[in-house]
């Protein structure tokens, strides 16, 4: 399985050669990251992966797990699932449904790509973001010795990066029957 991918083309068809899998989580993550330069964001966070679709596709890749994100969903009050509209307001939502909707055109027979919309991962990592609230929440009981909460009515789902990676591996064992093309189209409507 090939892990870390970047855009040089050359890089990539190397990397590919006798894969069967591959979990794509490469992309300028977050709202003001991808607004610093929105051409790059899209060569990174779209044209990339279309890229990686082609590629895999020529190289018989059988599963290609996307990591998309709960962005797609843009502003809403309502509790979203995998056939809610997509109604992304950020740069950073539109490529992962421009992505999201690359990857479910390309699915086939023998190509079966997995879109996993997660929500807000947290955890240790050697460069932690702290635009993150259970990050930032947690520097701040440990640098302050306490947390201030403003407007306690609002949630956001997170989950930890360990849960993230037994999703992962879940997806990674499940078998590709379970990856039929056509059971979404795109917005996120059932077929």
């Amino acid at each position: 399985m090939c892990t870390a991918i970047g855009r040089n083309i050359q890089d990539v068809v190397k990397a590919m050669h006798q894969v069967s899998s591959i979990v794509h989580l490469g992309a300028i993550v977050g709202d003001p990251a991808c607004e610093l330069n929105h051409k790059t964001t899209i060569e990174i966070n779209y044209a990339a992966t279309r890229m990686l679709i082609e590629i895999a596709k020529g190289y018989g890749v059988e599963r290609f797990l996307f990591a998309s994100s709960c962005s797609v969903y843009g502003a809403t009050d309502e509790l979203m699932d995998e056939n809610s509209k997509v109604e992304p307001v950020s740069l950073y939502g539109k490529t992962k449904v421009s992505s999201e909707e690359a990857l479910l055109e390309s699915a086939s027979a023998n190509f079966h790509p997995v879109i996993m919309r997660f929500a807000t991962v947290f955890g240790l990592s050697n460069r932690p973001r702290f635009d993150l609230v259970v990050n930032l929440l947690s520097a701040k009981a440990k640098q302050d010795g306490r947390i201030t909460i403003f407007n306690g009515e609002q949630w956001r789902r997170s989950f930890t990066s360990r849960t993230s990676l037994r999703a992962i591996t879940l997806l990674l064992k499940a078998p590709l029957s379970a990856c039929k093309p056509g059971n979404l189209q795109r917005g996120g409507q059932p077929a």
